[in-house]
């Protein structure tokens, strides 16, 4: 058997091999953000009307993107980015996402959000309810997620 009869088989196991891990893979899209659901109550959050928590990285380029994206428009009164004390980086959000937008950095508060990926949204009405999770990119229409807030949760 000639060199190249040998590397055929290998490469067709390799390949078969990757495709299986492949697909064993989950999709980084369905991983949920946070463990919070909606209707979910967050208590001690520090505002008392409509807002969207996003908890973020530094060192994330989604997040980043993301803070790019709110910074274009502006920014919101009602957008308050989270990050952890141990993030290094996260002070410097302050001057990345728009101006009108909220930055804390807090292990506690970050806690709280339950965050398991980043950008993490997670809309909260005035109550501490959770209304919507989702991967934040920055581009949200503030108005419909203000609607969101004035909706009946499914467990009232």
């Amino acid at each position: 058997m000639t060199a190249s009869r040998k590397v055929i088989p290998i490469l067709i196991l390799l390949t078969a091999a990757n495709v299986a891990v492949s697909q064993g893979r989950s999709n980084p899209e369905t991983r949920p953000v946070t463990t919070l659901s909606e209707a979910d109550h967050v208590p001690g959050l520090p505002s008392s009307e409509c807002t969207v928590y996003v908890g973020f990285r530094s060192d994330c380029p989604f997040c980043g993107k993301a803070a790019a994206q709110e910074a274009e428009r502006g920014g919101s009164p009602m957008i308050h980015w989270v990050g952890t004390e141990s993030d290094a980086g996260a002070s410097a959000y302050r001057d990345l996402v728009g101006e009108r937008s909220r930055v804390t950095i807090s292990d506690t508060f970050y806690s709280q959000l339950r965050v398991e990926a980043v950008p993490a949204a997670i809309l909260v009405d005035g109550k501490g309810h959770v209304r919507s999770t989702w991967p934040y990119r920055g581009d949200e229409d503030v108005n419909a997620l203000r609607a969101r807030c004035e909706q009946p949760l499914t467990s009232e």
